[in-house]
């Protein structure tokens, strides 16, 4: 969730010029500041719980009826949160990080 929503979360950095001193003290400002701005929160709706037992759950049933894997989706009907998603085996996404040189 932090990899797609990167943006809203990270904000921005404030940016000051200043004159220091040899001690590398602050002596004046120059020019205008520009404040930081906070990112914006996320909510998950997910409970660490529910999660749990759903993976266990999921990972039990593959193994009895004999399947090569299984998914879980466990919805709050009130409120429409997603409370668990499961998968089995496991998947763990690939980043889209940029290539090692060699």
């Amino acid at each position: 969730m932090e990899f797609a929503h990167e943006r809203e979360l990270a904000g921005a950095d404030g940016k000051r010029r200043v004159i220091k001193d040899r001690l590398g003290r602050v002596v004046e400002d120059i020019g205008e500041s520009v404040q930081p701005v906070d990112g914006r929160d996320l909510r998950l709706t997910i409970d660490s719980k529910v999660q749990f037992f759903a993976y266990q759950k999921v990972r039990d049933a593959v193994a009895e009826h004999r399947a090569t894997s299984g998914s879980v989706v466990v919805l709050d009907v009130a409120s429409g949160g997603v409370l668990a998603m499961a998968n089995y085996p496991s998947f763990v996404p690939v980043c889209a990080a940029p290539a090692r040189a060699r």
